[in-house]
This record gives C-alpha cells, sequence and structure tokens, in this order.
C-alpha cells in the first residue's frame, strides 16, 4: 500500500472518525453533493444511507423545494422561498 491509502480510514459513523484521529489518520466519508439528488425523497435518503452516505449538503447550484441555492437567483423559471 502506498501512503495515501493508509492513512485513509473510511468512517460511516462518529466513533470511526475520532479513532481515525487517534491514530493520526484521516477519516473519509461519503457524502451527497446536493439535496437536489434525492429528489425530494426520503426514502431515496435511506438508500443513500445504506449505501454508506452519512451527510448531504442541502443545495449545490440547484434550488430544491425545501433549500434556496445562490446557484440559480438569477433564473427566472426557479421558483426560491427567501432562505
Amino acid at each position: 500500500m502506498d501512503a495515501i491509502q493508509t492513512s485513509l480510514s473510511f468512517a460511516p459513523e462518529c466513533q470511526e472518525i475520532e479513532a481515525a484521529a487517534k491514530r493520526g489518520r484521516i477519516a473519509a466519508l461519503i457524502g451527497i453533493e446536493g439535496g437536489h439528488a434525492i429528489e425530494d425523497s426520503l426514502r431515496v435518503l435511506r438508500d443513500f444511507y445504506a449505501l454508506g452516505a452519512r451527510y448531504m449538503t442541502l443545495t449545490h447550484t440547484n434550488t430544491t423545494n425545501w433549500a434556496d441555492s445562490s446557484g440559480d437567483m438569477d433564473e427566472s423559471g426557479v421558483k426560491h422561498h427567501n432562505g
């Protein structure tokens, strides 16, 4: 193994993040970039969780039905929610 592989630890749980830090390793997490990826579905969010995702940013460049993005503020067809 090269140095980069041995310094990373997959950490799907909080305790594993802390353990990696104590061992001087970098904790690697799986995340979802933008809430639009779940298409307003909690079932899809649960599916991502089952696949190992442990965090999701609310928006990336797309406004969703529940969070505004600054990436599409100038697009007239996008409904924003003032937040």
